[in-house]
């Protein structure tokens, strides 16, 4: 686990030196135990390679990047980790190569040697990597199929620059960058933390999730992007519930198992929901004898709180239990570090939470973290994604099974899920195109601002949701597993979920690993029948429940409720009153935003006289993200 980062530059100087210097200081923390830097002379131009290194699989110095091949010819900076290495390696041995070492980087690198970009659908793991080829002079780069770790980069004039961070690449392009106004916009109105390609800054992209692209040095110098997984969603109908409740268990624990390899310290955070609260019984299973250190996050005296949950996990596996309380100061204390970690908005106070259970993992010793993020996008999690299931019912004229899908909703939820049926009934039947949309703020906005100076590129527009219907076939009958690929695959929901936990991670040198998203694991999932995620009685991640068996104490299979993080905002935002308001005076130099509005929907909020929700916080965020970086109008 580690920052890379690097610059194809034409016109390079001494200037640009200090300034890839100061974005390798910028990514010390995702890699404290080394650091390299390597330049290339590439006709007349010069190609500059830069790592800072967490130390997990072979400590030694041999784990020292940019790697480079035994003839020189490649070289490789790699941030993430490749957890069936070993079975790689056994592969590649057999073919025979030789290694120097007993890295998985150097397995990646030679992965790439003898297969080139068909190695990628052999990795289970994460990461974010470059190759250089000095024979034939282009670069190579790719993002793990979930976008668990982040790759950033800047084009400028056939000069290429990328990093792990915003906040290190802002170091090292010739400029700074301006706000996207179209994301600022996105995220006000609708909470939209996710943009695609885009980020908040101007002309600041991501590589999307499951791309990799080749970069040529001596021809036309432009990214050539490609996308390398896309999930299938045909049905398997050769399964039986039983048969394939089996297979899961296996693939589960095999995920497990090969997560579990590291050279260093390892615990799980925990929630006490059914996720984690597996990951953390399967390390207990596979490794009867192994300590387990938990971190969770707990709230004592709320009706949230999770303790109950958390103990009775602990207490079934002989696990030491670190739990992490945070209260309003904590919060005040801990804002800038937190925003200025994160890199950009983000959608709540929760992300704070996290960010304090990795900090307890990190002071109690610990540097690999094990994590259930992603299973709920996998197993029809959350509240089942009920209106998706809707429609693929209505495709098949199921109206007996709708029906009782929608009461057994009613008896896990507490409450009948009309809207997510209504709408379904809108979205599938052709007699209407009406939509149901996000509430809008737009006495938040500054809209003279607007149509003054950003008509150009923000014409008020909403994010749209990328979808794969048009690319490779949509089927009304498959809808929630075609819900569930788009959530997985980066056009919604996981991406930015995955953003906050390895930026929170990473703040504290940790590498947080997240063993349910393989992509093994995901195609085997979404070629089951819908009812084995969602039953037809509403019971949610249905077959990995039953799965669980035997592994999880029964009274944590059987939970309904979900909570997750959730911190007491509103509280915080009430007691802290007076230091809101100083966050917010900021607002008066922030195009796009109606100042005395803003502080008057705060104060309204604050003293209970409308309704709380989210907006506060974005509005407090965008303030924090223009004021600790700095950003220029």
């Amino acid at each position: 686990m580690c920052g890379i980062a690097g610059t194809f530059l034409q016109n390079f100087s001494l200037k640009s030196n200090k300034r890839f210097e100061s974005a390798i200081n910028k990514l010390k923390h995702r890699g404290p135990n080394d650091s390299g830097v390597t330049q290339f002379l590439v006709n007349k131009a010069e190609l500059t390679l830069g790592h800072t290194r967490l130390s997990i699989i072979d400590l030694s110095r041999n784990g020292k990047q940019p790697m480079h091949s035994s003839d020189k010819r490649y070289s490789i900076v790699f941030n993430g980790e490749v957890y069936n290495y070993l079975e790689l390696r056994n592969e590649l041995e057999i073919l025979g190569y030789e290694f120097r070492t007993d890295t998985d980087t150097e397995v990646l690198l030679i992965s790439w040697r003898q297969w080139r970009e068909d190695c990628l659908t052999k990795l289970k793991g994460m990461f974010a990597f470059v190759i250089f080829d000095r024979t034939e002079n282009f670069l190579f780069g790719a993002r793990d199929a979930f976008g668990i770790k982040p790759f950033y980069y800047f084009q400028d004039e056939g000069e290429l620059y990328f990093a792990s961070e915003i906040n290190a690449l802002i170091e090292l392009i010739p400029d700074n960058p301006s706000p996207n106004w179209q994301t600022l916009y996105n995220y006000l109105t609708n909470s939209s933390v996710w943009h695609g390609e885009t980020s908040f800054y101007e002309n600041i992209k991501q590589v999307l999730p499951a791309n990799y692209f080749f970069y040529h040095l001596a021809t036309d110098r432009s990214l050539k992007i490609k996308r390398w997984w896309i999930p299938k969603i045909d049905e398997n109908v050769n399964l039986s519930f039983e048969d394939a409740s089996d297979l899961l268990r296996e693939k589960f624990l095999d995920n497990i198992k090969i997560h579990l390899r590291s050279d260093v310290s390892l615990g799980a955070a925990l929630s006490g929901g059914v996720d984690s609260s597996a990951i953390v019984c399967a390390m207990r299973h596979l490794k009867p004898d192994m300590p387990i250190n938990t971190f969770s996050f707990v709230d004592p005296g709320s009706v949230k709180n999770e303790e109950e949950w958390i103990d009775c996990i602990n207490d079934n596996v002989g696990a030491v239990p670190h739990k992490v309380v945070i209260s309003a100061d904590d919060f005040v204390r801990d804002i800038d570090q937190l925003v200025l970690s994160q890199g950009e908005p983000f959608g709540s106070t929760s992300i704070y939470a996290q960010y304090r259970v990795f900090k307890a993992a990190r002071d109690a010793g610990i540097i690999v973290n094990m994590d259930g993020q992603g299973a709920d996008e996998m197993l029809a999690g959350y509240s089942g994604y009920p209106q998706a299931r809707f429609t693929s019912l209505l495709s098949n004229r199921e109206i007996k099974l709708l029906f009782s899908l929608f009461c057994g909703l009613k008896k896990e939820t507490g409450s009948y899920p009309i809207g997510p049926l209504l709408k379904s009934i809108l979205q599938y039947f052709p007699f209407s195109n009406s939509s149901i949309s996000n509430q809008d703020f737009p006495s938040l906005i500054d809209k003279s601002i607007i149509n003054r100076k950003f008509s150009s590129e923000l014409g008020i527009r909403s994010l749209c949701n990328f979808k794969f219907e048009n690319e490779i076939g949509y089927k009304p009958h498959r809808s929630l597993v075609a819900e569930l690929r788009n959530a997985l695959t980066g056009t919604s929901g996981l991406a930015q979920l995955l953003r906050y936990e390895d930026h929170n991670s990473m703040r504290f040198s940790l590498e947080s690993r997240v063993p349910f998203l393989t992509t093994d694991m995901v195609e085997f999932l979404l070629s089951l029948p819908e009812n084995f995620l969602l039953s037809n009685k509403g019971e949610t991640k249905f077959i990995f429940r039953h799965a669980m068996r035997g592994i999880v104490p029964q009274q944590i299979l059987t939970r309904k409720e979900k909570i997750g993080f959730e911190t007491r905002e509103l509280e915080w935002f009430r007691s802290k009153k007076s230091i809101v308001f100083d966050w917010l005076k900021i607002c008066h130099d922030i195009p796009l935003l109606n100042d005395s509005n803003c502080n008057f929907m705060a104060q309204e909020m604050i003293d209970g006289k409308i309704k709380f929700n989210w907006v506060l916080w974005r509005i407090i965020n965008i303030a924090k993200w223009f004021q600790l970086n700095n950003i220029k109008i």
